[in-house]
């Protein structure tokens, strides 16, 4: 079954298995980098706020084998689960709330152009830091809001005290983390308590804590403080993806160009696309703690 088949036949029986007064309907969400995906929406007269079912990651599940009364079944389950929270966009999306639990993520500027007409952000290089709002675990776990200018203006926020409380929030909840890029391998294997001496080649990761959206650590404003306390040498910063660097002393083994056809052959294979973070190398040069790019 190709995908646009697969999404009638979603919609169909999920309609057919609520309540005819429940509005099912698929709509559009641009994601990260320009995708665009076809997202569930399914709502009660009386509700104003409900989760989003990305159909493409379902068509993922049913390709590999999961039948489609199993996703149904499954989106039903989730949805009802959220139902009986009773919550309403009010009850989150309020002024205090959003003081106290906002945070920044940094995204690619040119490929984020239209996205960026509609969000408070600032220009960082190329790049671009943006702001999403952290659901409280006990009413919705794991969701996050990219915040838009229609919040703010509704709520009376001005772009400034945002920023300001985004940049404190997640500097003080998403602390950044840096280790050898062995060591942090050795860790997902669940082998974190080796010790082991970094060689003269060894590369670093820049991240955070939670491991998420954790590319913003490189701005903190005591991270260039940290990479010039830690490095005796100018450093190449690799973007790895949106939640981390890759970072390599500048021992003159690599050029900028080799590593820019590198960060490009990674990004088209290893990353997905809604998580690619730049194709080129950026430059952190210890004398002045100064960051940038070279552009050819």
């Amino acid at each position: 079954m190709r995908y646009e088949e697969f999404k009638q036949v979603m919609i169909e029986k999920i309609s057919m298995a609520v309540p005819c007064e429940t509005n099912v309907s698929v709509k559009t969400v641009r994601k990260n980098n320009g995708i665009v995906l076809d997202a569930v929406n399914i709502i009660k007269p009386q509700e104003n706020i409900t989760p989003t079912f990305y159909l493409t990651r379902y068509y993922e599940r049913y390709c590999r084998g999961t039948s489609v009364d199993e996703l149904v079944q499954e989106i039903l389950r989730d949805r009802g689960r959220f139902a009986k929270t009773g919550i309403r966009s009010e009850d989150i999306l309020t002024a205090d709330d959003i003081r106290s639990r906002v945070f920044f993520k940094v995204i690619n500027y040119d490929m984020n152009a239209v996205l960026l007409r509609e969000i408070p952000h600032r220009k960082v290089l190329d790049l671009a830091i943006v702001y999403y709002y952290k659901v409280d675990e006990s009413i919705l776990p794991d969701a996050r809001i990219l915040l838009r200018k229609e919040h703010l203006s509704g709520l009376g926020i001005r772009e400034e005290e945002l920023h300001a409380a985004a940049l404190k929030n997640t500097e003080e909840g998403r602390p950044a983390v840096l280790e050898t890029l062995g060591d942090k391998i050795m860790g997902l294997r669940g082998d974190p308590c080796s010790v082991r001496e970094a060689s003269p080649d060894e590369m670093y990761v820049l991240t955070n804590r939670e491991g998420m959206y954790g590319a913003s650590t490189l701005f903190y404003k005591n991270t260039g403080k940290m990479l010039r306390e830690r490095f005796a040498e100018d450093l190449f910063l690799i973007p790895s993806s949106v939640h981390e660097w890759i970072i390599l002393p500048d021992r003159k083994r690599f050029c900028v160009e080799e590593l820019n056809e590198l960060i490009c052959q990674v990004n088209e294979v290893v990353v997905e696309p809604d998580e690619v973070l730049s194709s080129h190398v950026y430059i952190f040069e210890h004398a002045t703690m100064n960051l940038g790019f070279l552009s050819f």
